[in-house]
Order: structure tokens, then sequence, then C-alpha cells
């Protein structure tokens, strides 16, 4: 756990811990400002290894890599100036916003900033806010999980998420408030599918937006 404090992060940063606690991350800041290319590894798995809850990225130059399951425990900012370019889709990544611990606290997260990604994935429950005019691009599959926990909503407010693959809600929380006001495009041009979660009136999505070019939308429970 790395608690409060600024990390200024100017070259690669590795995560090798592998440490399923749920309380892993910390409250600290990691602030991306190198100005040539740099590396962001995850650990590899979308439980372990959480990076701290505040991830910032201000780069003035050079291209920011994902690499790997990179897991977050709190907010993703991409700072309004920066100048780099974050680059989602050479390996392939998964993005893993490890939001709710096993303690039971919610810090939730704060998504600003346009980016695209192999993968995102929400494995526990929480409050996602996207910044207005924020949108996710996602290559491959979006996974709406958070089935492990006893209050499990999942809210995502505001933004949008393109979806190029499938889209997975295995989210069964039927808390008021479940959803949220987002927009889920689903946009690819290949054949995706849409899964609920197989339970009436069980994990509601937010907003759907259905704009294939071309393909077979194929929804399934």
């Amino acid at each position: 756990q790395l608690n409060y404090g600024i990390l200024n992060a100017l070259g690669n940063i590795t995560v090798t811990n592998l440490n399923p606690d749920g309380v892993s991350g910390g409250t600290a800041f990691l602030n991306i400002v190198g100005s040539g290319n740099q590396i962001l590894t995850g650990a590899g798995s979308p439980f372990r290894g959480q990076l701290p809850q505040n991830i910032h990225i201000n780069k003035p130059g050079g291209t920011l890599y994902l690499k790997n399951t990179i897991t977050v425990s709190g907010h993703w900012i991409i700072g309004t100036g920066n100048a780099g370019i974050i680059d989602g889709t050479t390996y392939n990544p998964t993005l893993s916003f490890f939001i709710k611990t096993f303690l039971g606290s919610v810090p939730g997260a704060n998504i600003s900033g346009s980016f695209t990604v192999g993968s995102l994935f929400f494995p526990t429950g929480g409050t996602v806010a996207m910044a207005p005019g924020t949108e996710i691009t996602i290559i491959n599959s979006l996974n709406l999980s958070a089935t492990n926990f006893a209050s499990n909503r999942l809210t995502i407010n505001t933004g949008k998420i393109n979806v190029k693959g499938d889209v997975y809600m295995n989210n069964t929380s039927s808390d008021a408030g479940s959803g949220g006001s987002a927009a889920i495009n689903i946009n690819g041009t290949g054949n995706q599918m849409l899964k609920g979660s197989g339970g009436r009136s069980r994990g509601p999505f937010p907003n759907i937006i259905i704009d294939k070019p071309s393909g077979t939308l194929t929804l399934s429970s």
C-alpha cells in the first residue's frame, strides 16, 4: 500500500505485486509525466496488484504504452494538458477498475479523458463517474461483473463507452441506482454479443446505443 504523497514517474512502471488483499493500492498519487515513451505494465490479474487510487497522466510528449492487465483501485485522470499518446492497443491490455474493497468500503472511480484500450473490466461494485465528453473505446470486450460481493451495485455515470467486441453483464445486483447514465455504444464492424445477467430486473445496463455499420449483434442472457 502506498498512502499519501505524490510519485512522479518519468520512466517505466511495472507492477509485480500479486497480493489479492482488497485494501492494496493506497491513497497516493501516481503522476505519469515522462516526456519520452513509457510502459505501464500491470500484474496480469484483474483482482491483484492494484495501483494507488489516484492515477494521473499528464505527459508533455511521447507515448504511454499499456501492457498486461492493469488494476486500478480508484481514479484514472488524463490531464487536460497531456500532449502524449496513450497506446492501449499494441500490447492488447485489459484495464480493470477494482474499486470496491473486500472490507466493504467503496472509494468509487473518476475517469477523465478519452482513450482506447483492449478490454475493460469492472470486477467489483461501486460508482464510476466519467467526465462529460470522455469516451473509452474498447477493441475486445467490456465485462461488467461485480458478482463476488454482498452489495454489488455497479453504476456508471456520464461519458460514453464504445465497444467493438462483446459486452458481458455478470452483475446480479437489483439495487436501485444500478446501471447509471453513461452510454454503451455498440459499434463494431464484425459480429458481437450482448450478454445479460440472466436474472429479471438484475444487473441493469446503462444506456445502450446500437450503431453497427455491419455484422450481427447476438442478444444472450
